[in-house]
Parts: C-alpha cells; sequence; structure tokens
C-alpha cells in the first residue's frame, strides 16, 4: 500500500506530534510504502524519522496558493497513492480540492484533532469539501458528533481512534511531587489561558514556597511575558524537555473550553499528577463526571483558584488515571488505523 501523510508543517502541537508519530510506526509495517508531503519544518519536525519515508515538500509563500495546489497535484500524480492521509485544515483543503482534479483515483481519508472551529470561510470550504472523503477518523467523541450532528454527513463514516500516548520510554508512573503548578500548552483563546495566568499570579503571591510555571507558544506569549508578576511565576516558550517539567510538577492544570484530546492532560495523568480541568465533555471522557478537581466556572479565575488549591493539598493517588491509559496503547491504535486504510481498498 502507498500511504501518503499530507500536513503543512510540524508546528508545536498535539496533532503535529501525533502525526510524526504515525508515520514512523507506519513506516516500519511490512507491505506500507510510507510517503510525507508538507510545506514547512517547525519545532515537530525533527520527530519525524526521515531515513524510512520518502519526503516531498512544496514551497508556499501563501498556503492557499494555486501554486501549491499546483505543486501537490503534481506530487500525488507522481507518487499515484492508493491512500492519502490529510491533517489540519489546510492540507485538508487541499486534498479536498485534489479529489475533484487529479487524475490519481485515491481515497481520502482525513484526521479530525478538534471539535468546534469558528465561523468562517477556511472551515466551511473544509466542511464541504470533506464530503468528498471516505474516512473521518476523529481523535474524541466530540469530534465525531461535531460532523455526524450535521445531516449532509449522514451517510459518511466518521470513527474515532484515539491518540498515541508519547513519553520517553525512561520515565514513568513516577511523580517527584515538586511545589510546582504547571500549564502547558499552547497561548491562545480556546485555551482559556488568560484565565490561568490570573490564577496563577493571584496564586503565586500567597504561595510563595511554590512555583507556578506556564509553557508554550502562542498569540498570547508576549503578553504574558512581559506583565508584572511575582519571581515564582514562570513564563516559558516551547521546551523540548517537557516531559523532566511533567516530572517536576505536583499539579497541572487545563481548563480549555475545548479540546480534540487533550494530549498534555494525558501525559500528566502518565506522570501521575493532580489534574485541575475544565468539565468539558473532553476532559470527562478521561476522568469521569465525578473527578474531584473538576472547575465548573472555567471562566472564572476565583473558581479555578479554588480547585488549583484543593489540589495542591492532595497527596493522594488517582487510581482511575491506570485504566484510562491503556487506551492510548501505540499498537492498538495503529492496528486500529490499518483496519481503516485495508478496509476502504477491499
Amino acid at each position: 500500500m502507498i500511504l501518503v501523510f499530507v500536513i503543512a508543517g510540524f508546528n508545536q502541537g498535539g496533532a503535529q506530534r501525533q502525526c510524526a508519530e504515525l508515520i514512523n510506526r507506519f513506516s516500519q509495517v511490512p507491505g506500507y510504502d510510507v510517503h510525507l508531503i508538507y510545506g514547512y519544518e517547525g519545532p515537530h519536525f525533527n520527530e519525524v524519522n526521515r531515513s524510512t519515508i520518502t519526503m516531498h515538500k512544496y514551497i508556499a509563500k501563501s498556503i492557499y496558493s494555486v501554486s501549491v495546489l499546483r505543486q501537490l497535484n503534481s506530487i500525488i500524480n507522481s507518487i499515484n497513492p492508493d491512500v492519502v492521509y490529510s491533517w489540519l485544515h489546510a492540507s485538508d483543503v487541499h486534498i479536498g480540492i485534489l479529489k475533484v482534479i487529479s487524475n490519481v483515483n485515491f481515497k481520502w481519508i482525513m484526521a479530525e484533532r478538534d471539535s468546534h472551529y469558528p465561523f468562517n470561510w477556511r472551515y466551511q470550504l473544509r466542511f464541504f469539501l470533506a464530503l468528498l472523503t471516505d474516512v473521518v477518523i476523529a481523535n474524541s467523541k466530540s469530534g465525531q458528533k461535531y460532523w455526524a450532528k450535521n445531516f449532509l454527513f449522514r451517510n459518511k463514516e466518521v470513527m474515532v481512534i484515539p491518540n498515541i500516548l508519547i513519553v520517553p520510554d525512561d520515565k514513568g508512573l513516577v511523580n517527584f511531587g515538586d511545589k510546582l503548578v504547571l500549564y502547558a500548552g499552547r497561548y491562545e483563546k480556546q485555551k482559556n489561558v488568560s484565565v490561568i495566568y490570573r490564577a496563577f499570579k493571584s496564586l503565586s503571591e500567597k504561595y510563595t514556597d511554590y512555583n507556578f510555571m506556564m509553557v508554550g507558544s502562542g498569540t498570547l506569549y508576549e503578553e504574558f511575558l512581559n506583565g508584572e508578576r511575582m519571581t515564582n511565576f514562570h513564563i516559558l516558550t516551547h521546551s523540548s524537555d517537557i516531559y523532566s517539567i511533567y516530572k517536576k510538577a505536583r499539579v497541572f492544570v487545563n481548563v480549555s473550553s475545548h479540546e480534540g484530546t487533550p494530549n498534555t492532560v494525558i501525559e500528566n495523568m502518565h506522570y501521575g499528577n493532580t489534574l485541575v480541568l475544565s468539565n468539558i465533555p473532553e476532559h470527562l471522557a478521561l476522568v469521569g463526571d465525578d473527578y474531584p478537581f473538576l472547575v465548573n466556572d472555567f471562566n472564572n479565575e476565583v473558581a479555578v483558584e479554588n480547585q488549583i488549591v484543593r489540589a495542591m493539598e492532595y497527596n493522594g493517588e488517582i487510581n482511575s488515571y491506570y485504566s484510562v491509559l491503556s487506551e492510548f496503547n501505540a499498537a492498538k491504535i495503529l492496528q486500529q488505523h490499518r483496519q481503516i486504510f485495508e478496509g476502504i481498498l477491499k
């Protein structure tokens, strides 16, 4: 099988890391000839094992230019793939258009990595082009519902396959319990990071024996970095050594308004950290609606702050983590993908 992954680039983000992980794993599966088409590199590009796959790079001054479509069309024609697997909205739009104009009769699988989008032309175009897909693979039930709620998709296949848990092999279920309260992820509005920033700022003034840390990148980074704060409140950019930070944390905070699969939450479950989470469906699917550190009013920094304090004072173990983590087993997820890829070619 000739399998082609298409992604604009490998910026910081869970989707980019998952894409790299699947590329690497499928390149080791006998009978799979794996190709990657991409436009730019980014911080997670080095996670792709380039020695085992065929690389194709296109040049893009604008991601939606006609030039990009011409280059992609030429690349797809030269590969003549059986299955094309597109990742993130720009590549979804590109492959949707190529599904119409290309001379190659490939099967199209689209990755759904979220469950909510702003109302603008890019996502509306993606939505209608997705009617040409053979399968949509969502990484959460919320992502599946995003498509299933529309009557145009009533006869389309939208499957759910969770993310692979990606953590270094030498770091297991241990927690050093340092006095560190952590957020890691994108500095973007959808992640509700301004609420976290205000809660951390307030708590750092009251709990001077604790460290409060935000790690990531995004449009709000400069605003947070330049804000006045205590010396025990740290604002960091994206870190390649994030797992060592996870190991030092006692509490991990994520109060997003919506998610696909919350990778950073799953990774912190792996390290046994106490989680403070917004009560959105994607979090409830991991911890259950009786989890003691959920935040109902997660747009209110006082409510977030109160739950963080409760989590800081908690010294127990969350036993429910262990059964949940088994769902993100790499071999299991690879097999689920294989069943879809091989099934649509029959």
